[in-house]
């Protein structure tokens, strides 16, 4: 059992299955090309499988089959997918153990220690949902807290922790968010101990994390197209503007005349 109350101290972690390193702000970059192999899960690598070797007779047959594995099976199996070598460099970069990802034997641990490290080290993704309005819908939001300066970034994080620690590019990235979410509270007390004494209405504030240099995404055609469409909804039926999504793309027109640039 790991007591998390802890880990801000950064200090190993023993499993085990060996050691396991919290990884360091100057190695962000490379944990993320590591981690691009949790991308893809069981369901995906079976797909590919089945587009791969769509022209074998007995496709069906052995796609059954791999259905009735474990997702570990695939990944140690079938070595073109790729998967295997990414998932050696994945725990070789965060264990000291060498050794460790064979070590593993069934997906319930394999979940387990995946999971350590995406918690360990704040990793995450943002998998689409499927459905192409929902995607759009997320999109659409991102844009609106783009343009607000609302989006965290993993830059505007390391700044603005290296005004307070001359050491921030050797902080464990685990101390990086507890350093930041340290900071935030206390900008946030004073922020909201500014909007008691003035009127909301008279501020327009850049939040204080806001990353100007961020590439803004670009819509095209489509997009505003679907945002024109859920306009018009809001407009004729304003009950719609409760739900906080098409509130968010409402908040966007406030951006309107930078649409074309965007």
């Amino acid at each position: 059992m790991f007591i998390k109350d802890f880990w801000f101290l950064g200090n190993p972690i023993e499993t085990k299955i060996g050691i396991c390193n919290f990884i360091k702000v100057k190695d962000y970059e490379k944990l993320l090309f590591c981690c691009s192999v949790l991308e893809v899960d069981k369901c995906y690598a079976i797909q590919a499988i089945r587009e791969q070797n769509k022209d074998i007779p007995d496709i069906d047959y052995i796609i059954s089959s791999f259905n009735n594995e474990s997702f570990l099976y695939i990944i140690r199996e079938v070595k073109w997918l790729g998967l295997y070598d990414g998932y050696i460099n994945l725990f070789n970069f965060c264990f000291e153990n060498k050794n460790a990802f064979d070590l593993i034997e069934t997906d319930e641990e394999l979940n387990f220690y995946v999971d350590l490290i995406k918690e360990m080290n704040h990793i995450s993704f943002e998998k689409p949902s499927g459905n192409a309005e929902l995607d759009y819908y997320d999109k659409l939001k991102r844009i609106s807290q783009e343009r607000k300066g609302e989006i965290v970034t993993f830059k505007s994080m390391v700044m603005n922790v290296g005004l307070y620690k001359n050491d921030v590019f050797d902080l464990p990235i685990y101390c990086l968010y507890e350093y930041f979410s340290t900071i935030e509270t206390n900008k946030n007390y004073k922020t909201s101990t500014l909007y008691q004494t003035v009127s909301i209405e008279q501020l327009k504030i850049l939040p204080w994390y806001a990353d100007i240099s961020i590439n803004k995404t670009t819509l095209n055609d489509k997009d505003k197209e679907f945002i024109n469409k859920h306009l018009r909804i809001v407009k004729n039926d304003p009950s719609k503007n409760q739900n906080s999504t098409v509130k968010q793309i409402n908040d966007l027109t406030k951006y309107k005349n930078n649409l074309g640039g965007m």
